[in-house]
């Protein structure tokens, strides 16, 4: 009978020590001081702390999940030092908080999925290496921001937004390398903005503002967009950039609308005419009051075609082979040559030095014998000046070797056709 009641007694203990609460308002330091008190590690709805009585969230500490939000208002904390014992909370929102200058901590959170920063003019940066952050980021309205840099669980490829806006210190974005789809990216009236630098794997995007920044020269930061309002159609504004010169979308394949206006300085918009060739609804673009380039599209679609001469959809100040078509950019030995004109596509040689002008360069030709047929002076390792060369056995043909060292037998079939089929090496 003693055990049954200490085993009673021991139940109820650690009930009480791990005990789930309810939605929680603190509303002093006092209160945030006894929070222990209540011997929560778990909140199973909201935590609101507002006041500015309150000046650091030391007490939290212990504190293990919050199934909803935690909203942190108008308090006088610097840190929010605390929260870094949190296994999971749905969303952290820090509002007019004007002392706070460190975030920090929020990257030993387990899991978060939505970081809110808004109005917090003492923050001059919101920088994270690494943090389990699942569905978006806002930062709005912080007057002494002027770096973002966020870098995510390499596990998240997938955004429902991105907001950074009204922020008229920020300089420069970066980061968000590893998402792939974003529903809503707003980058808007951020007046010093001039640098973004992320979103490197981001190929479906849908509804996108980017407007209103000042110092904003490019937008060649979504050139690995394919399709914009995909499944449902929406709306792509690049509008009121005062010096915004250049946008760089080579990819882009669908769209609901794009709306193009306002910015006077912009000169290049290829961009459109290769989303056109591909066969894009030039009705669903809207140009107005840009640069004399960028403002009828008759003219963009004459000057883009100049400028890409190879007709690959990738505008020749960009191509890597700008006289060969290859959409496909392929640079193997990445010395900025693309393979369809490198010539010697295996070993880095960005001079493409040929001495003997063979085609084959002075890096790769290591005096390979050439063999000439009705020539005396081959220029290959097998020139055929003048006649055929005949394959009586239909099933043999020529056997090429691929980059990756798989080899495929060229021949035709019976009708003529090409036809490649992959073997053994010899």
């Amino acid at each position: 009978m003693k055990t049954i009641i200490i085993l009673f007694f021991i139940i109820v203990l650690q009930q009480t020590l791990t005990a789930q609460c309810g939605s929680i308002q603190l509303n002093s330091q006092q209160d945030v001081d006894q929070f222990p008190l209540m011997n929560c590690d778990s909140i199973a709805g909201d935590l609101e702390i507002k006041g500015y009585s309150i000046n650091n969230l030391n007490a939290l500490m212990g504190l293990k999940y919050v199934s909803g939000n935690i909203t942190i208002d108008s308090t006088n904390i610097a840190q929010v030092s605390g929260l870094q014992t949190l296994d999971y909370a749905y969303s952290i929102q820090l509002l007019n908080c004007p002392l706070l200058d460190d975030i920090s901590s929020l990257e030993n959170i387990g899991t978060l999925q939505d970081l809110i920063v808004e109005e917090c003019d003492n923050i001059e940066s919101i920088i994270f290496d690494e943090i389990n952050l699942t569905t978006g980021i806002y930062a709005i309205g912080n007057d002494a921001l002027s770096i973002v840099s966020i870098e995510i669980d390499s596990n998240i490829a997938e955004f429902a937004w991105v907001e950074i806006s009204y922020n008229p210190q920020l300089e420069s974005f970066h980061g968000l390398s590893n998402i792939q789809e974003i529903h809503t990216m707003k980058i808007t009236h951020n007046a010093e903005l001039h640098t973004v630098d992320a979103f490197d794997h981001l190929f479906i995007l849908n509804t996108t503002h980017i407007t209103h920044n000042s110092s904003l020269t490019e937008v060649t930061f979504l050139h690995q967009v394919i399709l914009h309002g995909v499944p449902t159609p929406t709306e792509f504004h690049i509008s009121h950039n005062n010096i915004l010169n250049r946008i760089h979308l080579p990819k882009m394949k669908a769209v609901g609308s794009f709306f193009i206006e306002y910015n006077p300085q912009l000169d290049y918009c290829c961009f459109l005419a290769d989303f056109i060739r591909r066969g894009g609804n030039f009705q669903l673009i809207s140009l107005n009051v840009n640069g004399d380039q960028c403002d009828i599209l008759s003219d963009i679609l004459r000057s883009c075609e100049d400028l890409d001469p190879d007709n690959d959809f990738i505008v020749a100040e960009f191509d890597n082979c700008p006289t060969v078509s290859n959409e496909d950019q392929l640079d193997w030995d990445n010395d900025g040559i693309g393979n369809s004109c490198d010539n010697c596509p295996s070993i880095a040689n960005p001079d493409q030095a040929d001495a003997d002008n063979n085609f084959i360069g002075d890096i790769c030709d290591n005096g390979t014998p050439k063999i000439g047929i009705n020539t005396s002076d081959p220029q290959s390792a097998l020139q055929l000046e003048n006649g055929d060369i005949y394959i009586k056995e239909a099933s043999r043909g020529i056997i090429v070797s691929t980059h990756l060292g798989f080899c495929y037998r060229i021949n035709i079939d019976e009708n003529g056709v090409l036809r490649t089929t992959r073997i053994s090496c010899p």
